[in-house]
């Protein structure tokens, strides 16, 4: 689904690196996952980024497709810029950690995190992102511990 794989990661990092994969670090510590998404997007070389969380191991296999597609032809229909963000969509609402971010986003965090501000999910909403229910949501299931395993 994407030509490259970059690991955000403060911790283990060794073992980030032996999965062959380059590791970013978050440029200022201590800031939450949006310090870690502003970091990543300021190291890929690419427009975007698929941002997944690494609790959701059960990701559709077409899911670059799911976000991406509609949105394509969309633009492409009405000669527009296609969205800077796109997130998903499950029964329990938008997951901000399984999205395409452009990254041109990293400014907006970055001054959004100097305002004081770290919620996630309200950076996200401000942003006006184009939102795409997955056809199989509860492949979004975050798998915490041992016990997310074995429920439903």
């Amino acid at each position: 689904q994407v030509n490259q794989v970059v690991v955000n990661a403060n911790q283990n990092i060794p073992a980030y690196e032996a999965l062959g994969f380059p590791v970013v670090a978050d440029q200022k510590p201590n800031l939450g996952p949006l310090g870690g998404l502003m970091s990543l997007l300021n190291a890929i070389t690419t427009d975007y980024a698929l941002v997944t969380a690494v609790d959701v191991p059960n990701l559709p296999t077409d899911l670059v497709q799911q976000l991406w597609s509609n949105e394509l032809e969309t633009a492409a229909q009405q000669q527009k810029t296609p969205a800077k963000l796109i997130l998903s969509e499950d029964h329990s609402g938008i997951q901000p950690l399984v999205g395409i971010y452009h990254r041109s986003l990293s400014t907006s965090i970055e001054d959004y995190l100097a305002s004081g501000q770290r919620k996630l999910l309200t950076w996200c909403q401000s942003q006006t992102p184009l939102v795409v229910r997955l056809t199989q949501p509860k492949l979004l299931k975050n798998l915490n511990r041992p016990e997310h395993f074995l429920t439903d």
